[in-house]
């Protein structure tokens, strides 16, 4: 599940309403550990049947073979194996021949049918930040911190911010997480904890929700991923105190929002806006926080792009700009087309400016002849080849510019499809946005109006 579909999972709750969300980094522990295991392991043949013999009264040397029916020499390898590990003794042997018996130890071995032995080893295991419980990490994404802040993550700080000490560890939860991961590896029993060689920070995703009570009530977070609120987190965060937790909230709640703008609201705003399919087939969904103050300038991800186009072209009043160098029916395929015509049948303005000579001629495709079509047929939209353009601009009404990396109408950028960086600026600022448009017009007067005509563009 994608950010905003998770948000939107977990928006329903009773006497609250969801302001935002984002992406965050929750912290886990990978620590190494110097510990005493008791290892169990299963008899072989042979140590099975010799201490069985002696339990019936079989007891000597040469009865034990003779009853077997194997060399003298085997059998007096495995009694001395038994005896050094203390699960035989021996009696008699004065005046004849040495006898046997098994002691408790053996009992239990006989009994069990495998050998129990203390052992030290060094372990790994990992251990969450905000419960401070050792977990099962085998199927999480474990992330550093580099690639968390790559990833545009809200680090969130442990708490309490304390090293994890032998002390702070269940013996008996770790233990059993121990089994778990060592299935394969036979009985082990986790005895005691010696010392912490070394603690690794890493993380793991999830998404943070800032829910507050409907009327203007107290403000919380809560964490959750996918279909799973973590209520332990979340019930150890609201019990944590300090500096931390404190900016914490106040970096992810923001007082200026109002009931109107809250994450929920806009939701039902921008669902009954987009009721036209995306490109992909798939209902289009945003990611929708709560409006940016004017004159701010923020960053957009890659898989963001296609949201904020589809959004410009289902709700603009006045106009749309696009700039890229190339045009495919990638993007602009029939659900598009039917989402540019519904917007040019509103009256909303579109300028569409692409075009990109690079003297490879083989790469030229024509743009999409349904889309040249809707340029002959509106008055209101303006299609033309610039030849030597390879920016990338979207512009909504005075609302907002994104400038950037993106190539607007030839690269999806589908979350599904293996990631590639694209990066943007947008700009919400309407004197900028105005500023920007003036320059971008003045390009298309310059051009001429073109449409209905066969041109070509490079594919990307």
């Amino acid at each position: 599940m994608r950010p905003d579909e998770v948000a939107r999972y977990h928006a329903d709750r009773p006497g609250y309403e969801l302001l935002d969300y984002a992406e965050v980094a929750l912290p886990v522990y990978k620590v190494a550990l110097r510990v005493m295991l008791l290892q169990h392991t299963p008899l072989t043949p042979m140590f099975e049947f010799v201490l069985k013999t002696i339990r019936i009264g079989i007891d000597t040397l040469d009865e034990i073979a003779a009853c077997l029916g194997i060399p003298p020499e085997m059998v007096k390898s495995t009694l001395e194996g038994l005896h050094t590990s203390e699960e035989i003794e021996i009696v008699g042997g004065t005046d004849g021949p040495e006898r046997f018996r098994l002691t408790r130890k053996g009992e239990k071995t006989t009994s069990s049918l495998e050998r129990v032995r203390p052992e030290q080893q060094t372990i790994r295991l990992f251990f969450d930040g905000l419960t401070r419980e050792p977990i099962d990490a085998s199927a999480a994404v474990l992330l550093s911190g580099r690639e968390a802040h790559d990833l545009g993550m809200t680090e969130i700080p442990a708490l309490p911010n304390a090293k994890i000490e032998v002390s702070d560890i269940d013996l008996a939860a770790a233990g059993r997480i121990l089994s778990r991961e060592r299935t394969g590896e036979g009985k082990r029993d986790l005895l005691a904890i010696k010392e912490i060689e070394r603690r690794q920070r890493l993380h793991t995703p999830a998404i943070a929700m800032v829910f507050q009570e409907v009327g203007g009530g107290d403000v919380e977070l809560l964490f959750a991923t996918e279909t799973t609120m973590l209520d332990e987190h979340n019930r150890r965060f609201a019990l944590a105190e300090g500096p931390r937790k404190t900016r914490l909230l106040a970096e992810f709640s923001k007082p200026a929002v109002s009931a109107q703008d809250s994450f929920s609201r806009k939701l039902q705003t921008l669902d009954r806006a987009i009721a036209a399919p995306a490109p992909s087939g798939r209902k289009r969904t945003l990611r929708a926080k709560a409006p940016a103050a004017e004159g701010t300038i923020s960053a957009v991800t890659v898989h963001e792009h296609p949201l904020l186009l589809w959004d410009a072209i289902a709700t603009a009043s006045d106009r749309v700009l696009i700039i890229c160098p190339w045009i495919t029916d990638q993007v602009v395929d029939k659900p598009a087309l039917a989402s540019i015509e519904k917007m040019l049948k509103r009256g909303v303005r579109l300028f569409v400016g692409y075009g990109l000579d690079d003297n490879d001629r083989k790469k030229r495709k024509k743009v999409p002849e349904a889309l040249q079509r809707l340029a002959s047929e509106y008055e209101g939209f303006q299609l033309h080849d610039f030849g030597d353009t390879h920016e990338k601009v979207l512009i909504k009404d005075d609302a907002f510019v994104v400038e950037g990396s993106f190539n607007w109408l030839s690269f999806r950028g589908d979350p599904d499809r293996k990631l590639r960086h694209e990066r943007s600026l947008k700009v919400t600022d309407p004197a900028f946005v105005e500023k920007e448009f003036a320059l971008f017009e003045a390009r298309f007067r310059a051009k001429g109006r073109r449409g209905g005509k066969s041109v070509e563009g490079d594919a990307e």
